[in-house]
């Protein structure tokens, strides 16, 4: 059964008010992983600070020193970091790290964490009117969903996602020339981006000019900024970095998958990458089929988005919430599971805090954003459901949000002790960072002395961003 598309329905005063604590509580609880910049560096903004400071000494941020130097002084006088965390990406997010680089470091991280919010804004605003919910909702699942746990490390990925977002809204209210302009500058994370990048090219060709420009205008910059051999060394980190990540806990690739089941790292890297071009070339083909209606309701950016985190080679939990985009965009409201909402809603449940090398669960610390995931699911497929009658949509939510807190809890129950032990390694100045990294995964792989639940936790997920992805596909004609 399918049901017309209506408007978001009026709201009351208590609606509001409980929407309002919604997007509080989801803002504090992102703000908390902020605060915590200001007295130390998350991870990969660390890296992504002493990469930056690396390129502005006119150094090589990809091999071990002096990028372990700059990133041990950013963790303090007593800092004990044994391995350099390395930063393979391209050449023209390193030019940005450099000018990011020359602020205090206090002022880089409320510069990161100032866009970062604003990425969640921006989701939320790109968001509301497409997905027919209200915008206190889209902003507040924005944040559980996206902003949560890139806050965490200090990831960039929520900035390409709501950049993608905003090219989607673009798009719909045909701003073009900004949509080429988000869709470009979105390659700051290109193993999410790319597909985007290519379907606007192809298919949307008032956004051609301000796309060429921008990418252009990266690359350019990159060639006189950076000297040609880290250029060059740039195509050769990717398969070194993709080789040292095969075992890591955390990855949701293909290539992680194939060799949890035995297969050489070597076949399960070209597994991950034809697995990615495979994605890409079916996502343009449906394009291809519905251009005039993808073109309208920005499925020409949703559906290569929703089928950029299948498979792959390298891809993490941050990168994966992309999917949430195109969930909103162009899931149906229908009496069907599948076609509605439950993937769209398990996508909000921070279910890679299972994964996470710290005791996240059962910290007490964690609590707060478990049960304020929960309290979003349920209140986001309530709305999503409205068109079925109120009736029908809470019990609808109820289900599946009960659901969802029961294979939670039984993840949580059979979840074994994380104990991390780092090995001493010797540090090799002119290595490179990325060979020493696959030390810190190996020892993230031992730490939780179980084959089978990294596997079993990451299924969930799986599930949902296939889900979305054959949804979306399906609902590409839809207005």
């Amino acid at each position: 059964m399918r049901l017309a598309p209506t408007q978001t329905m009026a709201l009351s005063s208590i609606q509001k008010i409980c929407l309002s604590i919604l997007l509080v509580l989801s803002l504090l609880v992102s703000l908390d992983h902020m605060r915590r910049w200001f007295t130390g560096l998350p991870p990969d903004l660390r890296a992504f600070y002493a990469a930056g400071q690396v390129i502005d000494q006119h150094a090589n941020p990809f091999t071990v020193q002096p990028l372990l130097n700059q990133e041990r002084s950013l963790t303090g006088p007593n800092a004990t970091q044994d391995i350099v965390a390395p930063v393979p990406l391209p050449p023209y997010d390193l030019v940005a790290f450099g000018l990011f680089a020359r602020l205090p470091v206090h002022l880089a991280a409320a510069c990161t964490a100032a866009a970062t919010i604003a990425a969640g804004v921006a989701i939320g605003f790109a968001l509301f009117q497409a997905a027919e919910i209200p915008l206190l909702l889209a902003i507040a699942a924005a944040f559980e969903a996206v902003i949560y746990a890139a806050s965490g490390l200090g990831q960039i990925a929520p900035i390409a996602i709501a950049l993608l977002a905003i090219a989607i809204w673009a798009v719909r209210t045909k701003r073009y020339n900004l949509a080429g302009i988000c869709v470009a500058v979105s390659l700051i994370q290109p193993q999410i981006a790319l597909g985007a990048v290519i379907s606007t090219a192809l298919f949307v060709p008032r956004a051609r000019v301000s796309l060429i420009l921008c990418v252009a205008l990266a690359l350019l910059t990159s060639f006189i900024v950076l000297p040609h051999t880290i250029i060059a060394q740039y195509t050769a980190i990717l398969g070194i970095h993709a080789l040292a990540e095969i075992h890591f806990p955390a990855q949701y690739s293909l290539t992680w998958l194939a060799v949890h089941f035995g297969t050489s790292p070597k076949l399960a890297i070209a597994l991950g990458g034809a697995s990615t071009v495979l994605a890409l070339v079916l996502s343009l083909i449906i394009v291809a089929q519905h251009c005039q209606a993808a073109l309208m309701n920005g499925a020409v950016i949703a559906l290569p988005a929703a089928f950029a985190v299948l498979g792959g080679s390298f891809i993490h939990e941050h990168q994966l919430a992309l999917a949430f985009i195109p969930a909103l965009f162009l899931l149906r409201t229908t009496r069907s599971l599948f076609d509605s909402n439950w993937a769209l809603a398990i996508m909000v449940l921070p279910f890679s805090s299972f994964l996470t090398l710290e005791p996240y669960w059962p910290k007490h610390a964690a609590y707060p954003s478990i049960a304020l995931a929960f309290a979003i699911c349920w209140t986001l497929v309530f709305y999503r459901s409205r068109p079925l009658g109120n009736a029908t949509a809470m019990q609808k939510s109820t289900v599946i949000t009960i659901g969802l807190a029961c294979l939670f809890l039984l993840f949580a129950k059979l979840r074994p002790i994380v104990q991390m032990q780092l090995p001493q390694i010797p540090i090799i100045a002119t290595e490179n960072a990325s060979l020493e990294w696959a030390v810190f995964c190996e020892s993230a792989n031992t730490a939780f002395h179980s084959t089978w639940y990294p596997l079993l936790v990451k299924l969930p997920v799986w599930l949902s961003a296939i889900a979305i992805a054959v949804c979306t596909a399906r609902n590409v004609e839809q207005q």
